[in-house]
């Protein structure tokens, strides 16, 4: 058990008030975990493939499971507990560490599915993260426009999903020189499109949408006239749902 937290001051909570942006996570290789049901789900599986628990943060008057007996414990004044609790949850925050992710390395061969995602939006990468989860795809290649997995909101927003899937850091959209599928306006329609088995696939960046490639096949998700584009993650999900018509679930 470790000793009550109560100064604004402390080093520690200053390191974890910094765990909100992306390039303190980065830099620390630390996050923190605010979904705390979620949380004693991922700590009894351990099978977390990119993180290792470090201990749990709560408030000074906050009770916890006999789970996390053995674990440190960091208790904060209600106030100073607050500031950390970016979803005012009130509940018990998971403190992380995790390796850096593995570079993606280009083979000609695919061996399995892999996707690519330069979403900047946190929400929008979570909610991602968590279909491709769903739908028992593993490998996801974060382009250099993407944000952080393991952001709060990405994680709030994947319900830890990037956890438990194989990330690796990629190039950037712009520098893709090699044959890939990807989600766009005028490619070839979804409900006709035959799946490979294996495969790659972009998502488009949320506004800019897929740059001209020289290597790139588009397949097209149909919507009607009176919308422009769809959300990137729901574009995703449904074509993932379309592999899985083809390739079903094991």
């Amino acid at each position: 058990m470790e000793p009550n937290i109560s100064s604004p001051s402390n080093e520690k909570l200053k390191a974890w008030l910094k765990l909100s942006d992306s390039k303190a996570i980065k830099k620390s290789r630390q996050f923190l975990f605010h979904d705390f049901e979620l949380l004693e789900e991922v700590f009894s599986q351990k099978t977390s493939l990119n993180s290792n628990f470090l201990g749990l943060i709560t408030s000074e008057r906050s009770d916890f499971p006999k789970l996390y007996q053995n674990q440190p414990v960091y208790r904060l004044k209600k106030e100073l507990f607050s500031k950390l609790d970016l979803f005012q949850l009130n509940s018990p925050i998971g403190i992380f560490e995790y390796q850096k992710f593995p570079e993606f390395e280009y083979s000609p061969t695919i061996s399995s599915p892999e996707i690519f995602l330069p979403l900047g939006d946190p929400l929008n990468l979570g909610a991602s993260l968590r279909n491709i989860l769903a739908f028992n795809f593993q490998k996801v290649i974060l382009l250099k426009e993407s944000a952080h997995p393991f952001h709060p909101k990405s994680l709030y927003a994947s319900r830890g999903a990037g956890l438990f899937l194989d990330l690796k850091s990629g190039p950037s959209i712009q520098d893709l020189d090699f044959d890939i599928l990807a989600l766009d306006r005028g490619g070839e329609n979804l409900h006709q499109f035959e799946w490979p088995k294996n495969f790659r696939l972009l998502l488009g960046e949320e506004g800019p949408g897929v740059p001209k490639l020289k290597n790139l096949k588009k397949i097209e998700v149909p919507i009607g006239p009176l919308t422009e584009s769809l959300n990137a993650m729901a574009a995703l999900s449904i074509a993932l749902y379309s592999y899985r018509t083809q390739y079903s679930l094991k």
